[in-house]
């Protein structure tokens, strides 16, 4: 199968996906149900861990994810498939339909826990980014985003000081919380 069908199979699959979950939350939501939509997803039992590892030890993180919560983004996590070999992480956009756009944030399985919560932290300020720029409901108009607020670091990959002081900055609060937690536990 050629890339660029590979490509319209996984944007046909993650638009189904996409709409079902929309239509299940908007049912809900219609029928009076009060549950709130979750606007940051982890596909993975991993990621999901990771993600979960990251909201109980940094306040950052959680500050973050509250800020995607108040925006019209709902942002996927999922491993990269295939994994590039350079590239930890990276944003896509996925869709937009009135009132919501979609994202998804690609991760390096591979890396160790620590390096997987510091990319997904990375990743989530770009979803930010993007959370906070209305005007961006295309891939063409989030690269314009990025030329505009951001640095090439390779040819048609752009990152932003805030994403890389993010992802040390989790790192290092979780690190801190999980210290502070042994410490507590060897006390008992």
């Amino acid at each position: 199968m050629s890339s660029s069908r590979a490509r319209l199979s996984w944007l046909r699959r993650l638009y189904v996906a996409s709409a079902l979950c929309l239509a299940v939350t908007v049912s809900g939501i219609a029928a009076g149900d009060r549950t709130e939509l979750i606007r940051v997803r982890a596909t993975s039992a991993r990621l999901q861990a990771v993600l979960a590892d990251g909201i109980a030890g940094s306040e950052t993180l959680r500050e973050l994810i509250d800020t995607l919560q108040r925006s019209d983004v709902i942002v996927f996590i999922a491993p990269q498939v295939p994994a590039k070999e350079l590239i930890w992480g990276e944003l896509h956009f996925a869709a937009s339909a009135p009132g919501v756009r979609y994202l998804r944030v690609n991760v390096k399985q591979e890396l160790s826990r620590m390096q997987l919560l510091e990319v997904v932290a990375h990743e989530l300020q770009h979803a930010a980014e993007v959370a906070a720029a209305s005007h961006v409901v295309s891939t063409k108009t989030m690269e314009a985003l990025y030329d505009r607020i951001g640095f090439e670091i390779v040819r048609g990959q752009h990152e932003t000081d805030a994403a890389r002081a993010i992802g040390d900055r989790v790192r290092h609060e979780v690190l801190e919380y999980e210290e502070a937690l042994q410490a507590a536990q060897r006390k008992h």
